[in-house]
C-alpha cells in the first residue's frame, strides 16, 4: 500500500505567520504604536497556538512536553550561568564606564538598577520576551517536523532546523524595529537560547534565559533612548510616546 505524500502543514502555519509578520510591518506607518505592538503579540502567541491545535506542529519539537528534567537542569543550568555570567561582566563595565561619565559631568552617580523600572515596562517587556521565544520554538518545531519527513537519514536534524530557523524567525523579528542595539541583542538572545534548546530540548529553560537576557540588557540604561534592549518592545513604546 502507497501511503499519501507528507504535506508540510507546520510550514504553512509559519508562512502564514510571516505574510501576517510582514503584513503588519508594512502598515506600521498607517496604524499607532500600541496597535503595532499588540498585532506583533496576538500573531506571535496564536500562530503557534493554532498550530498545536491542529495538530500541525508537535508540541514536543517545540520542547513544551516529554523533557528530561534532569538533563535539562544539568546541562542547562552550566550554560545559563555561562552567559548571564559574561552578561553581567559586560553590564558591569558599562555601567561603571556610565557613572564615570555621569559623575565627571553632573557630579551626581546614576543609579541604573533594576528596581528602578516601572512595574509596567516590566510586565510588558516579561510578556514580550515569552511571546517571542515562544514564537522561536514554533519556527524551529516546524522547520524540525519538515526536516525529519523530508529527510528521514539526516544526521541531526536539530541542529539543521537550529540554524535554518535564524532565516526565518530572526527577519521576522528584526523587521519591527530599527535600532541597531535592539537588534543585537535580539540576534544575541537567539543564540544563547538556540544554543542551550539544542542540548536541553526545555522551552521552559530558553524562556527563563530569554527573560534574564533581556533583563540585564534593559540594565545597561533603562528608559533611556540609547539603551540596549533584547526585545523591541520599549522601542515600541517609544514610538508611541513621540505619535
Amino acid at each position: 500500500m502507497i501511503s499519501p505524500p507528507y504535506f508540510p502543514t507546520g510550514l504553512l502555519w509559519l508562512a502564514l505567520g510571516l505574510i501576517i509578520s510582514l503584513s503588519i510591518n508594512l502598515a506600521s506607518r498607517r496604524i499607532s504604536a500600541a496597535t503595532h505592538r499588540y498585532a506583533c503579540l496576538i500573531y506571535r502567541v496564536a500562530i503557534p497556538y493554532l498550530s498545536i491545535l491542529t495538530g500541525a506542529i508537535s508540541p514536543y519539537l517545540m520542547g513544551l512536553s516529554n523533557i528530561d528534567w534532569a538533563t535539562s537542569l544539568g546541562i542547562g543550568a552550566g550554560l545559563s550561568f555561562a552567559v548571564l555570567l559574561i552578561l553581567a561582566l559586560i553590564n558591569i563595565a558599562l555601567l561603571n564606564s556610565q557613572n564615570r561619565s555621569s559623575t565627571t559631568k553632573s557630579g551626581v552617580q546614576i543609579n541604573l538598577s533594576i528596581h528602578a523600572w516601572p512595574k509596567r515596562q516590566l510586565f510588558n517587556g516579561a510578556v514580550w520576551a515569552l511571546a517571542e521565544q515562544f514564537y522561536w520554538a514554533f519556527n524551529r518545531a516546524a522547520i524540525w517536523e519538515f526536516l525529519l519527513r523530508a529527510e528521514p537519514n539526516m544526521q541531526v536534524p536539530a541542529y539543521h532546523a537550529l540554524w535554518i530557523t535564524g532565516l526565518t524567525a530572526l527577519p521576522d523579528t528584526l523587521m519591527h524595529t530599527t535600532d541597531l542595539q535592539n537588534r543585537l541583542g535580539n540576534v544575541g538572545i537567539f543564540i544563547a537560547t538556540s544554543i542551550l534548546f539544542f542540548f536541553t530540548h526545555n522551552f521552559w529553560l530558553c524562556a527563563f534565559l530569554h527573560l534574564a537576557m533581556v533583563a540585564m540588557l534593559h540594565t545597561t540604561s533603562p528608559g533611556s533612548s540609547s539603551s540596549t534592549h533584547g526585545t523591541e518592545h520599549l522601542h515600541l513604546a517609544r514610538r508611541e510616546k513621540a505619535v
